[in-house]
C-alpha cells in the first residue's frame, strides 16, 4: 500500500519504486508444500495419460 501512494504521489521524472516480494503468510502452503502437490498433481496427470493410452492402443 505504501508503495502504490509513493508512485501515485511521485515526482514526474522520479522512476516507480518496485513492489516488494510477497512473503508465506500462515495458512498458506510453503514453497515446498506447493512442489509436492505440483508433482502430484503431474502424476495423476500422467497416470490418467497413460489409462487413456492402453485403452486406445492395442497390446
Amino acid at each position: 500500500m505504501e508503495v502504490d501512494f509513493r508512485n501515485a504521489n511521485r515526482v514526474e521524472t522520479a522512476a516507480q519504486q518496485p513492489h516488494p516480494e510477497p512473503v508465506w503468510r500462515p495458512g498458506n502452503p510453503t514453497p515446498k508444500q506447493k512442489a509436492k502437490a505440483e508433482a502430484r498433481e503431474l502424476r495423476k496427470a500422467r497416470a490418467g495419460y497413460q489409462q487413456i493410452v492402453d485403452m486406445v492402443l492395442p497390446t
